[in-house]
């Protein structure tokens, strides 16, 4: 049986302000029964479980294909030129075509060319695109060379089920098994990438390759094919790009997309969603794993989203919800606490916000602690481990060994939410030694690390974060930074961690419907106004009205205090269906209500700009 490991990764979101100046544009009606302008299209998460969204969005009505479309990842490997342009690797051509695919014969592999890390020496970058329908992987690939060139060395690597330790024959390189019986468990599964060096040669050449088919399921069929190199360049590069093929023709209609949600996720800019055969395309995964530091979704008791950025100590005060600077996270924090193992990593936790401070004093100093909810977490460590001497709330005074102490919130599991379940938690304090005055037992104003440990709650056990041999220490999670925290009772902080998208794993699809064809104006019987898209966006987003007679219309922006912040329409309409651009960009985030008013009718909606 065939498994795939996933990476995950933690995902914080940050909510501020908002400002922006509309862009209002008018569109044509079509005819009945036909997808309008700024219409949304269903997609499917048809292939993996990589935690991310695609979202479809008409654009051009009169342009829709009536195909069915599917997005899928890649790392795509760049040479440099002498023009200093970056160009994609060569693509390989199977002589087998895609006409009539058959375990591997529709795999392929691309290879790229650039000048070797010495004089006389040509490095050669492969990299193998696996495509079976019977879900075959492959035992081993041969590529052989133009007798002319001189193969020099082919480095070991690493595939996907295991080390592969190539094998020069002549002008051949053997990698994997090239005869005997198929193993039906093959060790290239799809997207490795390896590399081997030869002599100098004058382009064009042709490479051609065999990869053998591991017998997994259905008839034993090799892909057989070749690829060009018509160049050689000076440096290469590999990026983590999506792409759009038309399923209906087979044609992959957009390549080599860097975009998510509108900006390049190697150059930083807004660049705009792309727009393809009548409709708009937004992306939103992500690929990196989950290491270093992330971020947090934090939550209101009144529902509403409200989230601030890494190291930011701005005072936040909305509604009913307080944060002082933001909680951030990492695995492995410097006292060698947390892990790596990804399958601990992938949890969503809720730090729900349920204890009550009560004052007291010791010895002249005011000491604010938690009189009740919250629970109990072991303090191992504060400015430094002497200094837990100090703490005012030790049960041990002059003792500097860790303790329990009431914290103000609880630590709940929450990945799977038919049984989520309390877990003990263990914090240090980054800042202060204990004769502070007044003294918080949790500090509101700075640096507190504390560390998930996936186990269940115990209020009696002093959990050890050290390396040793205690069983509570392997399940270490995430050490989560809190840069100060106010609250109010039944806040909550939510911590959810993302998968990362799988290349050549996680695939979405979705169906176009037939072209519209423009004809009368339609006459809506009822106002109407739509749920702008999208939503959450980043920076632009689209308003859609309905007007079924001449009306005084006003659009308005409001903020969370019901202020009124710009005002995108205010003019009388006649009858019609209207669409208004909103145009966030250079501005916070924010969470922001727009309204609707027309003659009698008035209707309120939430739009959300994340960054």
């Amino acid at each position: 049986m065939k498994t795939t490991i996933t990476l995950s990764f933690f995902l914080l979101i940050i909510t501020l302000a908002l400002k922006a100046q509309p862009t209002k544009e008018l569109m044509g009606n079509y005819s009945v029964g036909k997808e309008n302008y700024g219409d949304s299209i269903l997609v499917t998460h048809s292939q993996g479980i990589g935690e991310g969204n695609v979202y479809v969005v008409v654009e051009n009505p009169a342009q829709l294909t009536n195909d069915a479309y599917e997005v899928f990842f890649k790392q795509q490997t760049y040479y440099r030129d002498e023009n200093g342009n970056w160009i994609p690797i060569g693509e390989g051509k199977s002589r087998s075509g895609l006409d009539d695919p058959d375990t591997l014969t529709g795999s392929t592999i691309d290879i790229g060319a650039v000048y070797g890390p010495s004089a006389g020496v040509i490095e050669f970058r492969c990299h193998l695109n696996l495509v079976s329908p019977d879900f075959n992987w492959a035992d081993g690939i041969s590529m052989t060379f133009p007798p002319s060139l001189t193969i020099i060395s082919a480095p070991e690597f690493e595939a996907g089920n295991g080390w592969v330790y190539p094998e020069i024959v002549g002008n051949t390189v053997n990698m994997g098994i090239v005869n005997g019986p198929p193993s039906g468990n093959g060790v290239f599964t799809g997207d490795e990438e390896w590399t081997i060096y030869t002599s100098s040669f004058t382009p064009p050449i042709t490479i051609d390759w065999i990869i053998f088919d591991d017998g997994y399921s259905g008839g034993i069929v090799n892909a057989e094919g070749s690829t060009e190199i018509d160049s050689i360049g000076y440096a290469f590069k590999t990026q983590n790009e999506w792409n759009l093929k038309n399923l209906s023709t087979q044609d992959t209609v957009l390549k080599h997309q860097t975009v998510i949600m509108g900006y390049d996720i190697y150059t930083g800019e807004y660049v705009g969603d792309p727009i393809i055969e009548g409709f708009k395309i937004s992306v939103d995964v992500t690929y990196d794993p989950p290491i270093n530091f992330y971020d947090l979704e934090l939550y209101s008791p009144s529902g509403l989203t409200v989230l601030t950025s890494n190291f930011n100590t701005t005072t936040l005060d909305i509604m009913n919800f307080t944060i002082y600077g933001v909680p951030t996270s990492k695995a492995i924090d410097g006292f060698g606490v947390g892990t790596n193992e990804l399958d601990q990593l992938v949890r969503d936790y809720e730090l729900r916000f349920t204890g009550v401070y009560d004052s007291t004093e010791i010895n002249g100093q005011t000491v604010y602690y938690v009189s009740s909810g919250g629970q109990m977490a072991t303090v191992f460590t504060m400015i430094n481990f002497d200094a837990l001497a100090n703490h005012p709330l030790n049960p041990n005074p002059g003792i500097a060994e860790p303790f329990l102490l009431r914290i103000p919130f609880e630590v709940w599991n929450v990945g799977d939410p038919e049984n989520p379940y309390q877990v003990n938690l263990t914090f240090r304090d980054r800042q202060r030694d204990g004769t502070e005055n007044p003294f918080w037992a949790w500090n509101p104003t700075n640096r507190m690390y504390s560390v998930m440990v996936n186990s269940p709650y115990d209020p009696n056990q002093i959990i050890q974060v050290n390396n040793g041999p205690d069983p509570y220490n392997a399940a270490a999670t995430w050490v989560t930074v809190h840069y100060g925290t106010n609250y109010h009772l039944d806040d909550m902080v939510t911590i959810v961690y993302r998968r990362q998208v799988e290349f050549g794993i996680d695939k979405f699809t979705f169906n176009t419907p037939p072209a519209a064809v423009a004809g009368e104006e339609l006459f809506p019987e009822s106002f109407k106004i739509f749920q702008n898209y999208p939503n959450p966006f980043n920076p632009v987003t689209t308003i859609k009205y309905s007007i079924p007679k001449m009306s005084k219309v006003r659009l308005t922006i409001f903020d969370m205090l019901g202020q009124e912040i710009i005002k995108l329409v205010n003019q009388e309409q006649p009858i019609g269906n209207y669409t208004v651009e909103f145009d966030a960009s250079g501005f916070t985030s924010g969470v922001y209500f727009y309204q609707l008013k027309a003659g009698n009718f008035i209707e309120t909606k939430k739009m959300i700009l994340l960054k």
